[in-house]
This record gives structure tokens, C-alpha cells and sequence, in this order.
């Protein structure tokens, strides 16, 4: 596999996960996509599931200059995994029925992540990334092509904000009664595209998302990642590694 010049040759994340000695900001490589698709779990029969629109997903794609640093924009948590949790938002909102306003569910998707400072646990990213985006209402809605009233701008602050609590918090809070659905299926979501971490326990864990997820929509995103990431490591730029999964 060709590595991209913009790309740097490091010790493999699936190496240095084994023997705990991850660093802050982690950047995907060659050897590790490559343990991902070795390590390809069995899905066994699955539906085959409509893909959402390139122009659906490309719409939603946040600037870099929304990241706390422009150098995490590659990183694992950064670009390239925003814009498959935002793809994968809408399939499971399809697969779900999900009856709230599309155009809230992929901004959240959009913004979940943004305001994170290191690709560890970073506790409280969530709640910063909802800060940020009360505060540039303005300018998300401008990128985004949108309008919100005071009940969206509560269904993104609140989706985005309670995404990475656990379920033991979760259910102590008034607001993830208020928008269950669609925080849940952000947590769907982002946890679909779990298989990019370089550690099979870190992959998606039904019993910590507290939800069930169908078969097909892990098939999907397993293959979401490994396609994007190849096609990252060749020289594409983060988001058209992502983007040419879509039609």
C-alpha cells in the first residue's frame, strides 16, 4: 500500500494499543488498516442498505477551522470520521423511522466531535462541541444551508452534548428524555465507526451504547471505514476518501 505524502510513517496505532502506549492525537497508518481487515468480524446474511446521497452528506461537512487544532482534523476523531458518522446518522435514522427533523439529527452528526482536544477520552468533548456550536449558531447555519428556530437549536445542543455519556448518566437526565431518539442514534452512529480504533474491545458494544444494532449497519460501516481510510492512505484528502463512497 502506497503511503500518502500526507501521511507520516509512525509505529502502528494497533501496536502501540497493544501495549497501552497510545499517544494524545492518533493518525491512521498502513499496518493498521490492514489488522482492520484481518480482524473483518462475521456479520453473517445481511440486507444490502441504501447509502445516503453524496450531496445529503457532502452539505454537513464542518470547516477545519472548527476544530480546536487543524492537525486533529486527520486524526482519528477528526474529519474523516465525522463525515461517516454523519453518512451513518441518516441510514440508521432511515433504519429506525426516525420522525424528528433530518437536517437537526446530521448537524449534531456533524458536530459531535469538533471541540475535542486529544483522541483519548477527553471527558467533556461533547458538552464543549455543544458550547461552540451555541455560540456560532450563526455561522453553522450559514455553512449548512439552514435555519433554526429555538427548538432546533435545543435538539442539536442537547444531541451533541449528551452523546458520549454513559447510559448510567443518560437516564438521569431530563434532556436525553426530550431527545431520546435522536441522541440515540447518534450514539449509533459514532459507535458504528468504532471499527476504526486499533483495538477489537474497542469496537462497537451494544450493552455501553444500550441500544441494538442491526447486523447490516455494522457490515456498512466496517466497510465505510476500511474503503476511506485505503483511499486516505493513497493520497486522497479526508473528506473524498469519504465522499466517494456516496453516489
Amino acid at each position: 500500500m502506497k503511503i500518502s505524502s500526507h501521511v507520516e510513517k509512525r509505529e502502528p496505532l494497533f501496536e502501540l494499543a497493544e501495549r497501552g502506549d497510545l499517544p494524545r492525537h492518533q493518525f491512521i497508518d498502513g499496518p493498521t488498516v490492514r489488522w482492520i481487515e484481518s480482524n473483518r468480524p462475521r456479520f453473517g446474511v445481511t440486507k444490502k442498505m441504501q447509502l445516503p446521497t453524496r450531496e445529503d452528506v457532502e452539505r454537513f461537512i464542518p470547516s477545519d477551522n472548527w476544530f480546536v487544532d487543524k492537525k486533529l482534523v486527520d486524526s482519528i476523531h477528526g474529519l474523516r470520521h465525522i463525515i461517516r458518522v454523519i453518512a451513518l446518522s441518516a441510514l440508521v435514522a432511515s433504519k429506525y423511522s426516525y420522525s424528528g427533523r433530518i437536517e437537526n439529527l446530521l448537524a449534531a452528526a456533524a458536530l459531535h466531535d469538533i471541540r475535542r482536544e486529544n483522541d483519548k477520552g477527553d471527558s467533556k468533548h461533547g458538552l464543549h462541541s455543544a458550547q461552540w456550536f451555541r455560540k456560532n449558531i450563526a455561522v453553522v447555519e450559514s455553512r449548512f444551508n439552514i435555519k433554526l428556530a429555538r427548538k432546533d437549536i435545543q435538539s442539536i445542543y442537547w444531541t451533541i452534548a449528551l452523546h458520549e455519556l454513559p447510559v448510567n448518566a443518560l437516564i438521569k437526565s431530563k434532556n436525553y428524555a426530550r431527545f431520546k431518539k435522536g441522541v440515540d442514534i447518534i450514539r449509533i452512529a459514532d459507535a458504528l465507526d468504532r471499527y476504526r480504533l486499533p483495538k477489537i474491545k474497542w469496537w462497537l458494544n451494544e450493552k455501553i451504547i444500550g441500544c441494538r444494532v442491526a447486523s447490516g449497519l455494522k457490515q456498512v460501516a466496517f466497510d465505510l471505514v476500511v474503503k476511506s481510510e485505503r483511499r486516505y492512505l493513497k493520497g486522497r484528502s479526508g473528506a473524498q476518501s469519504v465522499l466517494e463512497n456516496f453516489i
